[in-house]
């Protein structure tokens, strides 16, 4: 059976933990998490981090 690929508006809804978003970033829990209190990413409310912003947020702080 195939699975099903993400549409864009999809992944823009879809919210990660702070462990998923260091694997995909291949980063620590430590370092996402420094991250966010230092106000690289963003957290929401619930303690999740939107996938898509943040990836773009770290890109943009790579490049800084």
């Amino acid at each position: 059976m195939q699975e099903k690929e993400a549409t864009f508006k999809e992944l823009c809804e879809c919210y990660v933990n702070s462990q998923q978003l260091a694997n995909m970033l291949g980063l620590t829990v430590r370092h996402v998490n420094r991250l966010a209190q230092e106000g690289v990413l963003l957290r929401h409310s619930n303690g999740q981090f939107n996938l898509v912003t943040n990836i773009k947020l770290y890109l943009a702080h790579l490049k800084r």
